[in-house]
């Protein structure tokens, strides 16, 4: 029990702050107080403090009539009810610390009054429930948090009456009671509801957050297994969850990008743009989306045949250049509450821009001289040397853009040297590779032979896959270099043209598939070289011809058909071929070693001890053959003779190396340099020389001499996938001017 002297929490705060119930006297105030003794004393206490509309109501007895009678009640007053319930259960006396029923009487009321969240929290939040219990702060501030979602922000905890207090002190310390009560809730309800309502719009946005997480950790999964059309549906549920944050927007733009929606796919980003204003990430979404959509209209235009727009291409690309710099400028404009880590995230961030922009890939549709191509590997550069501080390590992938970027900027030489550099790369070296073919290409084209002829020398030197097109590209710089810069005497230019054919046959031998491509015969400089040199292995086969033996040409074609069906994967075919041959052709066998073929020398590897094993005579007879061809093949090249002409022995040392496509490219420029060789005895004894004219002249045979004369010059080269439009005449000033 509480003296009155002991009831001071009101009093410190009047007399320190000046506070009183003054601006409060009109609220209206009805008391719903089931104990007629408290009811009576409450009703002279709030009078005493000046309440100007103080009203009560007789309380049913009964714990449910009660509930629906306050329903009642609060649906037709305005004001302030202090509500003291009956009990649902009487509780036994001076054990008493809390009364238990107020949460279930007031969500009994709340039941009745239905509807919804709001509609509760608008009828109840006049109740404050009134409990006769000793002062606890901790069971008063329990009892709040339990009520405040139904709208409920205070409680009144009042002492029990005491016998041993005179009727005017009890009253007395009623009135410091509800004065402090009263005081308390006019001046920090509203915090607390406030304090309320943010710790459950808090703990709603951490569940919302973590079903949105949830849903994108499943939009992976999905579009891993390329389920794209249910990994945008949840997306847009992220989306609902989570409206003003960015991430589900940017998902499901970039869902939308691999769906080639690009309209839908911008909406989403501009949609992320909008809750982020500050994020750079949207901007470069935006720009990445209208290079793909230019990728995607060029292939579809050459798949369907139609005429390319320009303008339509010029407009999705300036659109990416805006996108690309204004994400730039946000990347600048980074703030961060650690000011040391806000130099490194922006930095960060500006390098994953520019390596973005240095991987686009539009070298692949567009010429490497397209002007908004070059802007856009521009703002990369300045991204990596402008913006972020110091030195920047770029990786090979990177250098590639940057060295094509020099290149049109006539920066030769660093355009070569970082492409050199990055073919040291693994990952990098063949992008690198074919972009030294392309600008060896360009200068040529621009008539700069001797560096065009030095870079491909550079690039056989570090063995690309496709070596048979850079030979071929430096046999039509070696002709081009001869048609611009005409020999002073015909010796002097048949020495050059015979460089000229040695390298294009040798392209024959690495790339059969060369004479195929229609951009082969654009290169009209070497159709001369190709006539003449049709005409001299022809003449070399027929002389040929006069001094081998009838079984040689049967063997060739043999040999031929062989390679075929070994070609084509018909291993059984090739087997009856064998033993056809066997019985007819035996000298194919015999002779194995003139008409050569590592094909078959392979599959006679395979062949013969499984031939040997089986009780077959026939199967037999031909493991034996096999064994022979085996050793034919095998046996040792015949060594030079000190009478070879010097000009057949490089071609003679190759095909002892087993190099017959060098060997075959040094043949050529050695008749070429002297056709009389073809009657020298000595050319015809060579060992494989015969066999090798035959393979050059089946080469050769293959080049349709006519698709030269109905083509176009200055075309593109095979194999060479970005040279697909020649320099631009401004470019090619530029180079020769910065050039001198």
């Amino acid at each position: 029990m509480l003296a009155v002297n002991q009831i001071k929490p009101a009093q410190p705060i009047i007399k320190k702050t000046g506070l009183s119930l003054t601006p409060y006297l009109n609220t209206p105030l009805r008391l719903f107080v089931w104990d007629d003794l408290l009811l009576k004393q409450m009703l002279t206490a709030l009078n005493g403090l000046g309440f100007h509309s103080v009203s009560n109501t007789w309380v049913k007895p009964n714990y449910f009539q009660a509930m629906r009678q306050l329903f009642s009640q609060l649906v037709s007053f305005d004001g302030l009810v202090l509500v003291n319930q009956p009990p649902q259960i009487k509780p036994v006396a001076s054990e008493t610390t809390s009364d238990p029923g107020i949460s279930d009487f007031f969500g009994g009321v709340a039941s009745l009054i239905g509807g919804g969240q709001d509609k509760i929290q608008r009828l109840l939040c006049k109740c404050i429930p009134v409990v006769i219990a000793p002062h606890d702060q901790q069971i008063r501030e329990n009892i709040i948090k339990e009520l405040l979602p139904l709208g409920i922000t205070g409680c009144f905890m009042l002492s029990e009456p005491s016998v041993a207090l005179s009727p005017d002190l009890m009253l007395g310390l009623r009135s410091k009671e509800l004065h402090y009560h009263l005081l308390e809730h006019f001046i920090h309800g509203e915090q607390r509801v406030d304090s309320y309502r943010q710790g459950k719009q808090a703990a709603e946005m951490r569940v919302r957050r973590a079903r949105a997480e949830v849903l994108l950790t499943e939009v992976e999964k999905l579009k891993a297994n390329k389920q794209f059309d249910h990994a945008v549906a949840l997306c847009k549920k992220a989306i609902e969850l989570l409206p003003e944050e960015p991430d589900a927007y940017l998902e499901g733009g970039r869902i939308m990008v691999k769906k080639r929606k690009y309209t839908a796919a911008l909406r989403m980003f501009r949609d992320a743009e909008e809750v982020a204003r500050d994020l750079p990430t949207p901007n470069q979404e935006i720009g990445l989306c209208r290079v793909a959509q230019v990728k995607d209209y060029l292939e579809q235009c050459g798949f369907n045949g139609t005429p390319v727009q320009k303008s339509r291409i010029e407009q999705y690309l300036q659109e990416a250049v805006d996108a690309f710099r204004e994400s730039m400028d946000k990347a600048d404009a980074i703030k961060s509450l650690n000011p040391d880590e806000q130099e490194t995230r922006r930095q960060e961030v500006l390098a994953q821009i520019a390596t973005s922009m240095l991987s686009l890939g539009l070298n692949e549709v567009l010429p490497e001289s397209h002007p908004q191509l070059l802007e856009l590997v521009g703002l990369a550069q300045e991204c990596l040397t402008t913006r972020i501080s110091g030195e920047t390590e770029l990786t090979a992938l990177q250098l590639i853009p940057l060295a094509l970027k020099a290149f049109y900027e006539g920066d030769l030489d660093r355009a070569e040297n970082d492409l050199l550099l990055a073919a040291q790369d693994p990952e990098a070296f063949n992008k690198a590779c074919i972009k030294l073919n392309y600008i060896g290409t360009q200068l040529r084209r621009m008539g700069d032979h001797d560096r065009a002829l030095r870079i491909y020398d550079k690039l056989l030197e570090i063995k690309p896959p496709f070596r048979g097109v850079i030979l071929f590209n430096q046999a039509i710089a070696q002709q081009s270099k001869i048609s611009h810069h005409k020999p002073q005497t015909l010796l002097e230019q048949n020495k050059q043209e015979a460089v000229s054919f040695g390298l294009a046959v040798e392209a024959l031998f690495e790339e059969p598939t060369l004479p195929y491509d229609d951009n082969f015969y654009k290169n009209k400089v070497l159709a001369p070289i190709f006539i003449k040199g049709v005409k001299l292995f022809q003449a070399a086969c027929m002389s040929g011809n006069k001094v081998e033996e009838p079984y040689a040409e049967p063997c060739r074609q043999a040999r031929d058909n062989l390679d075929d069906l070994i070609s084509r994967g018909k291993t059984s075919q090739a087997v009856q071929y064998m033993l056809r041959t066997a019985s007819k052709l035996p000298q194919f066998f015999v002779h194995f070693d003139q008409h050569p073929s590592t094909q078959i020398t392979n599959l006679a590897k395979k062949l013969e001890p499984l031939l040997m094993q089986r009780p077959e005579p026939k199967l037999q007879s031909l493991g034996k053959l096999l064994a022979l061809l085996i050793k034919r093949g095998m046996s040792p090249k015949q060594e030079i003779g000190s009478t070879v002409d010097p000009l057949l022995e490089p071609a003679a040392k190759a095909l002892l190396r087993s190099e017959p496509g060098q060997g075959a490219g040094l043949l050529a420029a050695a008749l070429w340099s002297k056709p009389q060789l073809i009657d020298n005895n000595d050319f015809m004894q060579i060992k494989g020389f015969m066999n090798l004219c035959r393979q050059v002249e089946q080469k050769l045979n293959t080049v349709n001499l006519g698709k030269f004369n109905c083509s176009s010059d200055n075309a593109t080269i095979p194999m060479d996938s970005d040279d697909t439009q020649s320099i631009s005449s401004n470019y090619k000033s530029v180079i020769r001017e910065r050039r001198g």
